[in-house]
């Protein structure tokens, strides 16, 4: 009888996958303080889209009364004049004179609690060098390290800075007008029909659509008015 050929014997390949080593700075829980759809992760980064009077603000406290936040802190572009936020218990800022070093040391003081930055009817293309690079800093880095959670408030789309706008985590968008829908949905990652499909489901003034990357366990990433979950494709 011929004898059988031996099978050549694969060569043994050594596991070459990365370590994952632990960054000691973002040893902290990024789980959400609530099981609830207006509780964000303590490190998002909020963005929120709509014309004046669309409910951007109410949908901003929505998000501070789920948040279980230590220390809240307002950056407001009308300043002393505006009362929106007087029924919480907050700080003025501004980036003019607050930097990422003012928020570390607010972090030590509260033991590391989850802490949460407002920015509202700000104009973000204006900010000068300082306060350009204040925010970025915040954004990069006391965001991701000390668990504080960025919002900003914006009137349209391009009003945000591309730089700022895509780190957002969360974006909360009112229906804009129809020629803003392609633009909106490259800056998203979707495809304008999606994204179309979405805002037609916004038929009231206040309706608007959620999108969260990297939601928890339990929660869609597309939502309508930030509770009702839906398949846009």
């Amino acid at each position: 009888m011929p004898k059988r050929a031996k099978r050549k014997q694969k060569p043994r390949v050594a596991d070459v996958s990365p370590h994952i080593f632990t960054c000691e700075d973002k040893d902290f829980t990024r789980d959400p303080h609530e099981n609830h759809p207006f509780s964000a992760r303590p490190d998002a980064i909020i963005g929120l889209f709509s014309r004046p009077g669309g409910g951007k603000s109410s949908i901003v406290k929505n998000f501070l009364c789920h948040g279980g936040y230590r220390k809240v802190f307002v950056a407001h572009g009308a300043g002393d004049h505006s009362k929106e936020y007087e029924l919480v218990d907050y700080e003025p800022v501004s980036f003019d004179t607050h930097g990422p070093d003012y928020y570390v040391e607010q972090s030590k003081e509260c033991g590391g609690a989850p802490m949460v930055l407002v920015c509202d009817d700000l104009a973000y293309a204006d900010f000068g060098k300082i306060a350009r690079a204040n925010m970025y800093k915040i954004a990069q880095f006391v965001c991701t390290h000390y668990r504080m959670t960025l919002v900003c408030t914006a009137h349209s789309w391009p009003q945000l800075v591309p730089r700022i706008r895509r780190l957002c985590t969360v974006y909360c968008l009112w229906k804009p007008s129809a020629d803003q829908i392609p633009y909106m949905a490259r800056g998203l990652a979707c495809s304008r029909e999606s994204l179309a499909r979405a805002f037609a489901k916004c038929t009231g003034k206040y309706d608007f659509v959620l999108i969260e990357r990297d939601p928890p366990p339990g929660r869609a990433e597309w939502r309508l008015n930030g509770h009702v979950p839906f398949d846009p494709s």
